[in-house]
């Protein structure tokens, strides 16, 4: 979690951040968008995306620029940023597909140690949420404020 980021940009109420994605051969805008479940306000959906020509926000593109790491320590900064703002609530984080899904369980494996300086974190297998063990897979991750 000590990694390099890139710079990023937040609006007032720290739900939406941009940065772009700079490697040699392109430059990608993506966006970070926290989003609260209708039934609760407490709990806020992570969706990380590029942002189109046409002002569209995909999370399905593949970006191939090299610098994945970069940008998941991009949004962990943003984390960092969200939970200043909202320290009583949760983040919820889903892949939007299943290999993204078990690359953030990889990632969260990884830096379990420095991340748990920081967060709460579990992992929810059918709806069962537990704390996060790094061998377990999950379908989705539930983080919040330590």
């Amino acid at each position: 979690m000590k990694s390099e980021f890139y710079s990023y940009i937040s609006d007032e109420s720290c739900l939406l951040f941009e940065f772009n994605s700079i490697s040699d051969l392109k430059i990608i805008r993506k966006i970070i968008a926290y989003s609260p479940f209708p039934d609760n306000p407490n709990l806020f959906n992570l969706a990380l995306g590029d942002l189109l020509d046409n002002g569209e926000v995909s999370d399905m593109s593949v970006s191939n620029n090299s610098d994945m790491e970069k940008v998941i320590s991009t949004v962990i900064q943003t984390m960092f940023h969200f939970f200043k703002k909202y320290p009583d609530c949760l983040i919820y984080i889903i892949g939007s597909t299943a290999e993204r899904t078990r690359l953030y369980r990889i990632i969260i494996a990884r830096e379990i140690t420095e991340a748990n300086k920081y967060f709460q974190i579990y992992g929810i297998i059918e709806s069962e949420i537990e704390s996060f063990h790094p061998n377990r897979s999950y379908d989705s991750f539930v983080i919040g404020l330590r």
